[in-house]
């Protein structure tokens, strides 16, 4: 999969989104693969709660009708009380950077 770094000044319309436009585009059939090729594959995906520019339950969704694969805990969804920066909140931060630093030891597993 190649990422590709959005240049200064160079508008979203420039990308080339491929047969399906805009809605086609997606990590589903990625994280599917992922998830199926390597075992040791962990996903933890972050979300404000009240995030109107990436809504969580699109991920939730995703989520939901992924095959479960190896642990049930390998993709997770955690959600914050906030928007589309929930860690500005204090409170929100601190949560998400307990979830984080707990994801990380578990990574040795």
């Amino acid at each position: 999969m190649t990422y590709t770094l959005l240049k200064p000044r160079e508008p979203p319309a420039n990308w080339d989104w491929g047969d399906g436009g805009r809605r086609g585009a997606t990590v589903t059939r990625d994280l599917r693969e992922l998830l199926g090729l390597n075992p040791g594959f962990r996903l933890m995906i972050a979300h404000g709660r009240d995030d109107l520019v990436t809504p969580y339950g699109v991920s939730r969704y995703i989520l939901d009708h992924m095959p479960q694969i190896g642990a049930a805990d390998r993709a997770q969804l955690k959600t914050y009380h906030g928007g589309h920066m929930f860690y500005v909140n204090t409170d929100a931060r601190a949560a998400f950077t307990a979830d984080a630093a707990a994801f990380y030891r578990l990574e040795g597993l």
